[in-house]
Parts: structure tokens; sequence; C-alpha cells
């Protein structure tokens, strides 16, 4: 994860957001997912996009094992610099926050369980409807394909099914 592939990120998100009459979608029925550091751009580019175009916020963001709070991070400073609150969902998540699904292994060694932990409660707190699915046991990457006879690849795309089926609903 660093500055420049962040900001790349956004820029994309931004314009295909932003053209969305162009491209002939609803921006507001758009799921931001992502896996790692690809985790932690997705949750980035809902608050970018929700400070920025109010009108065009993502319906929800579904998130695998994701940095959420990078400033515990020191290795990142020297990257980020000044902006590292900002690209931190933790500190800087509000209560315009989509609905979110987040998948975690209680033994990831990256990006530990105890964080996420924490970002879902700052959730709760702000009325963000967020639900966290812990994967006993299991590390950075547990929900790939073909891993423990796919038992935790299945239970990620049911969680993500009954998420899904629910988000129409909260379309205004």
């Amino acid at each position: 994860m660093t500055l420049a592939t962040t900001l790349i990120g956004f820029e994309a998100i931004k314009l295909i957001m932003e053209h969305s009459s162009e491209f002939r979608f609803d921006p507001r029925s758009v799921i931001f997912a992502g896996g790692s550091a690809g985790g932690h751009l997705a949750s980035c580019a809902a608050l970018a996009i929700n400070r920025e175009h109010h009108n065009t916020r993502p319906l929800g963001t579904i998130l695998f094992n994701p940095p959420l709070n990078i400033v515990s991070k020191p290795h990142l400073m020297a990257e980020f610099g000044n902006d590292l609150q900002r690209f931190s969902p933790y500190q800087a998540m509000t209560e315009e926050f989509p609905a979110t699904l987040i998948f975690h292994g209680t033994a990831d060694r990256r990006v530990s369980y105890h964080s996420i932990e924490q970002f879902v409660a700052r959730g709760v707190e702000l009325g963000i409807d967020i639900e966290l699915v812990g994967f006993e046991g299991k590390g950075h990457a547990f929900f790939n394909y073909g891993k423990d006879g796919n038992k935790p690849y299945r239970r990620t795309l049911e969680k993500m099914e009954r998420f899904l089926s629910r988000l129409p609903e909260m379309i205004a």
C-alpha cells in the first residue's frame, strides 16, 4: 500500500462515479469491495466519495482482512506523512460510511483482528450498519478458493449473498 497507488485508485473510482450517468448506472447502487490493501482502498474510496460527492455515496462495502487503522503503522508515516489520518478509515469514518461487511481471520498476523473489532465498535457507535464475520484460527487471505476444502470461501459467499440481498431495501 502506497500513497501513489491509493491516489490512483481514488481518481479512477471518482471518475467512474462522477460519470455514472454516461456509464448508465446509479452510483447509489455501487458496492466497493477489496481484500487486504484493496479493502483499505475500498474503504478509503467510500470515505472520499462521501466527503466530496454526498449524492454518490456507495451502497456498501465488502472488505476482506483490510488494514483500517493505519496510523498505528509507523512505517507508513514516511509514505503518507500528514495525510495519514485522512487515509486511515478508523480515524476518518463518519456516520455517512456505507453499510459494511468485513471478513477477517482471528489469527491474521498482518492486520490484527482486534483492530477490526475496534473499527466495528466505532461504526456501531456512529450508527453504521456494519458486520464482522470472524474466522477462528484463520490468517490473512483465508478466504481464497481452494483453501480448507473451500469452507471459508463458501461461508464468505453465503454471508455476502445475505448482505447484498438486504441492501436494495436501503436505497431511498
